[in-house]
């Protein structure tokens, strides 16, 4: 892409790395002078911000269970949950012409023309009826900027609500949290409704407005494979690896009773483990701490750790009971 064309991109289906990558491609082949607007869709996925913690925002180990994908972006901002019923949108230009009210615009406009009337509020976000219905985020370069959000058109509202639940667990982060707030789709009383239709009209009100002719394009068959940078946005290093050093503590019921168990974590791996509970010797502490220290913070893998310290010994029950107890809680 070297050429000062300017495009309109639609890219329906096919996971949200792929779109991500997509969109990160884009951003890097920008020349100046360009206009670019990308409008993808994807399944059921949780897209936290760039400097999230994905424990504070969801269930990790409740998604991989029900088959929800999780992805970290470029941008700053909060978790938002995509799937087919959202439509999501990137103006891609140039640092100087980043203008957020006259693109944002060009949504309310587009959403006008289907007879939705929705208000401009704070946190650059839209609302519809009361109710937040768009996010939107942002990133700035040297001589470019990127502008991308997502509108609720259809989506499912109980599992959006279920999957942005955060772990059940004590978590003290300095990473950016999410404002919640209720949220509401566009066209809740108009089922006849239809992605790639708003789609089609974001991209003629951007055109209309710019007064700049656009190429439009379907991206499977525009953009170029993306491989490397999809496996960079669907990577563990990305997607948790990145998140900012957090402490999180524990509760745990086991045969003997109950104990807390607090863990230091560093770019996503335990640095620091430690148990308290009346009844634990010094000797489970010790093992527990060797076992997990840069172990990734994931349930499989403390689990996996845990066994393979066990020896036949004393300490081998409460050892399988805290394998088990890390299996159960899903982090």
């Amino acid at each position: 892409m070297t050429s000062t064309k300017n495009f309109i991109i639609h890219s329906h289906g096919g996971d949200v790395w792929r779109h991500l990558a997509r969109e990160e491609y884009l951003l890097n082949q920008f020349v100046p002078g360009q206009r670019i607007l990308y409008i993808w869709q994807t399944q059921s996925t949780v897209v936290v911000g760039k400097h999230q913690n994905p424990w504070c925002e969801c269930h990790p180990g409740l998604l991989r269970k029900t088959g929800v994908n999780l992805a970290r972006r470029l941008t700053g901002g909060g978790a938002v949950y995509h799937d087919t019923g959202s439509l999501n949108f990137s103006f891609i230009v140039d640092r100087d012409s980043f203008n957020y009210s006259n693109q944002i615009q060009i949504i309310i406009s587009a959403l006008r023309r289907h007879g939705f009337e929705v208000d401009n509020a704070e946190n650059h976000s839209l609302n519809f009826r009361g109710r937040k219905c768009s996010g939107n985020a942002f990133m700035f370069r040297k001589s470019k900027a990127l502008h991308h959000g997502t509108l609720l058109l259809s989506s499912n509202i109980k599992k959006l609500n279920h999957n942005l639940r955060p772990l059940a667990c004590s978590i003290e982060s300095h990473a950016v949290r999410s404002n919640r707030t209720a949220v509401t789709n566009i066209g809740d009383r108009n089922h006849s409704l239809r992605c790639d239709e708003i789609g089609q009209s974001i991209g003629d009100v951007y055109s209309e407005c710019i007064g700049s002719e656009f190429t439009v394009v379907e991206g499977a068959r525009f953009l170029p494979d993306t491989t490397d940078l999809e496996e960079k946005y669907a990577s563990w290093e990305w997607v948790y690896g990145r998140t900012p050093k957090f402490e999180v503590g524990l509760r745990m019921t086991l045969s003997s009773g109950t104990c807390d168990i607090n863990m230091v974590i560093v770019d996503g791996r335990i640095l620091k483990t430690s148990l308290d509970g009346e009844w634990i010797d010094r000797m489970h502490i010790d093992i527990l701490a060797s076992a997990l220290r840069g172990c990734r913070f994931d349930s499989n893998c403390i689990a996996e750790r845990i066994k393979e310290s066990i020896h036949h010994d004393r300490g081998e029950k409460i050892l399988s009971e805290l394998a088990e107890g890390f299996s159960e809680y899903g982090i």
